[in-house]
């Protein structure tokens, strides 16, 4: 059995572009993507790219820069018809935004593409053309809003559904400040590093680091919540691949597989 964390917020952050599609088969070796596993990317965001012509086509070049990668960082079990099915994929995707009145970019759309193709092997390096969405709502500040299939937010740039509104951009906050309130809950800011919104009392917290009980049942980077030895829990230090398992959060790799943390990079774990 294969268990992985919930991971559609950590690769919409990567995606990129490969060459264009190839017409070969779905037997065909998978293009090179022109960067290499470690997550080669130029100094500064190419000035020149071009945008996607289509939905369709972005959902293509995706699929070849996402399989390309998996096989760069050796991920085992690379599907042969990986580019048809992650194709596939993307165009459902695609679908449901556009179907929920969001407005296609295809200028970020290119740089989500890119992002794979440049992004590192363990996901720890960064785009040097910055975030953005592909997809955009049209909501202004002040509209009611609720997201869409779990997924999809139909306010406009800049914007998030924050407790049924539309909300702009929002202000950091210090420790103990509170970060929620209303009901449904609003988010009023942002904390700051090294801390999080505590759900339980809606303030400002310094994440717990390994060895301090879990806040939330949350824990800091390289760390997760064993409730074994205490009803809150307590922070224990994430485990390396090889080492037994139960649960995705005990391990580096953030996968669980056959109850034994998995060692493959990251990128294979959450690209798959």
């Amino acid at each position: 059995m294969y268990h992985t964390r919930p991971c559609l917020a950590v690769l919409s952050l990567l995606l990129a572009c490969g060459p264009d599609p190839s017409d070969g088969t779905d037997t065909d070796p998978l293009p090179a993507t022109g960067g290499d596993a470690t997550g080669t990317a130029p100094a500064e965001c190419p000035a020149d790219l071009e945008p996607f012509a289509s939905p369709d086509e972005y959902a293509e070049a995706l699929a070849v820069a996402v399989c390309a990668k998996l096989e760069s960082c050796g991920c085992a079990a690379v599907s042969p018809t990986c580019v048809d099915d992650k194709t596939a994929e993307n165009a459902h995707r695609n679908d449901v935004y556009l179907a929920a009145g969001s407005e296609f970019d295809p200028l970020c759309a290119r740089k989500r593409v890119l992002q794979h193709e440049w992004t590192a092997c363990g996901l720890d390096s960064a785009s040097p053309c910055g975030g953005c969405q592909d997809f955009v709502g049209k909501r202004a500040e002040g509209d009611a809003c609720e997201l869409i299939v779990d997924l999809v937010d139909p306010c406009g740039p800049d914007l998030f559904c924050n407790g049924g509104v539309c909300t702009g951009p929002l202000p950091p906050l210090d420790e103990g400040e509170v970060c929620r309130e209303g009901e449904p809950k609003r988010t009023l800011g942002y904390c700051p590093a090294d801390h999080f919104c505590d759900f339980d009392q809606d303030i400002c917290v310094p994440v717990p680091e390994v060895g301090d009980p879990c806040r939330d049942y949350v824990c800091g980077p390289g760390a997760w919540c064993s409730t074994g030895d205490s009803a809150t829990g307590v922070c224990r230090a994430q485990r390396p691949g090889g080492e037994p398992c139960t649960q995705p959060n005990q391990c580096e790799s953030l996968a669980c597989v056959d109850n034994v943390c998995s060692d493959q990079p990251r990128y294979c774990i959450f690209a798959s």
